[in-house]
């Protein structure tokens, strides 16, 4: 370790006693965030995947939490990751808090307090800023989380891109190759996809492209990156890629429903919507649309904060520490 990187680490730990951090492990990258206790953010980094497909999976995980610890902490020797002592932090990793996680975390890091669970808590704290409420989470995936007042919480979905993941990137994208396929076979009306399809994966065509996916050369996350291009025709008036594009938002509001179901909630119901396939206008009309059929109590909200301030909201929690508007306030400005 150098001269310059060890003051760095020190004077976070003379400004303050208490340092909390929050971590989102997602399937694209790593984030960790570091605050003091009133919600002054100290500092960013980001990692790769923990999800890497690595023989060793506890490599992976082990590597992207000290590269985004290392990294929001303002040091080089990452190594030195593990002698700064934390008062709280959670670690949000995708898919279920398997035990080698656990194991790995706490090998990395030191905290008073340390948590890991899945990413979806993460995702609904910070939404909603630390309150009871659902949110849809759609990207390569797809499930959705909620919490009540009574702290009853319910899962829909989430199962993978086997058997589940509904409206998701994947599943979109999966739709329009098989809606392509039925075309080329005279089962249904041409579609401008099968174009956009084998020009976004340089295929000269769909055999090779469905080659190319059984053989994994293509993969699940850059098969699910096509669904951008979905948007896009969709918009074009393209009528298979509005059913498409219609009837995932109505699978995605499917979970928010049955959600909703398993919990009681006191008043109106906070849904927020959370990944990438939520970025198209076309995907948040329909999802709108449905669940207001659906749903009456259903109140639409703009997510507050991401999963990574939603992991360190869990992570102020942990450790006793009341989510006052003040700190919200300070997150948010101090994010920007």
């Amino acid at each position: 370790m150098t001269q310059e990187e060890q003051p760095t680490i020190n004077n976070l730990q003379s400004a303050t006693q208490e340092i909390f951090l929050g971590i989102d492990g997602g399937q694209s990258h790593t984030e960790a965030i570091i605050a003091n206790r009133d919600g002054k953010i100290l500092g960013r980094g980001r990692g790769t995947s923990g999800q890497t497909g690595k023989a060793d999976e506890r490599e992976g995980l082990r590597d992207a939490v000290i590269k985004s610890v290392g990294e929001a902490l303002g040091v080089v020797a990452i190594g030195y990751v593990r002698e700064f002592e934390l008062a709280s932090a959670h670690c949000a990793i995708t898919g279920e808090a398997e035990e080698y996680k656990e194991e790995v975390v706490s090998e990395v890091l030191k905290a008073k307090i340390l948590r890991v669970d899945h990413n979806e808590p993460a995702a609904l704290y910070g939404a909603t800023g630390g309150k009871a409420g659902i949110v849809v989470i759609a990207g390569t995936g797809s499930v959705a989380y909620g919490e009540d007042e009574h702290g009853n919480n319910a899962r829909t979905g989430g199962w993978g891109h086997l058997f589940s993941d509904e409206g998701s990137g994947f599943w979109m994208a999966a739709q329009a190759v098989r809606r392509s396929l039925k075309s080329l076979d005279g089962f249904a009306e041409t579609t401008l996809l099968a174009e956009k399809l084998l020009n976004y994966f340089n295929c000269a065509d769909l055999r090779e492209l469905t080659l190319k996916v059984y053989a994994e050369e293509i993969t699940r996350d850059h098969l699910a990156s096509f669904s951008r291009e979905i948007h896009q025709v969709a918009m074009l008036g393209d009528k298979a890629a509005v059913q498409i594009v219609e009837g995932g938002a109505r699978l995605l509001s499917v979970l928010a429903v049955n959600t909703a179901a398993r919990l009681r909630f006191n008043e109106r119901i906070p849904i927020a919507m959370m990944g990438g396939v939520f970025g198209s206008k076309l995907t948040r009309m329909f999802f709108t649309e449905a669940l207001k059929q659906s749903l009456s109590s259903a109140k639409i909200i703009e997510a507050r904060f991401g999963a990574g301030i939603g992991a360190l909201i869990l992570a102020y929690r942990a450790a006793g520490i009341e989510l006052t508007e003040e700190l919200l306030w300070n997150l948010e400005t101090s994010s920007r």
